[in-house]
């Protein structure tokens, strides 16, 4: 798309973190997740991309509240549940 990059922020509740690791698919990327996501700061970036392609659903609407800082303004998608 004319080497047009865009980004979408997903956020959830603790309570849902172990279903969102249980619906990440391949398993072993799943696991990588889970392990950098334990503990602070939580980033993750995936750059072997000829190898996999992570994949999860998700029901997810768009938050009420807009996010602003220094480069952007959004509305993070607020996730129900994942799939």
């Amino acid at each position: 798309m004319d080497d047009v990059v865009f980004f979408a922020t997903f956020d959830f509740p603790k309570e849902l973190f172990d279903s969102f690791i249980k619906h990440i698919e391949p398993n072993a990327v799943a696991l990588e997740i889970r392990s950098v996501l334990e503990a602070q700061p939580f980033k993750w970036k995936y750059l072997d991309s000829k190898q996999l392609e992570p994949f999860i659903g998700m029901h997810a609407e768009i938050g009420d509240a807009v996010i602003t800082n220094e480069n952007e303004s959004y509305a993070p998608f607020m996730v129900k549940t994942f799939i």
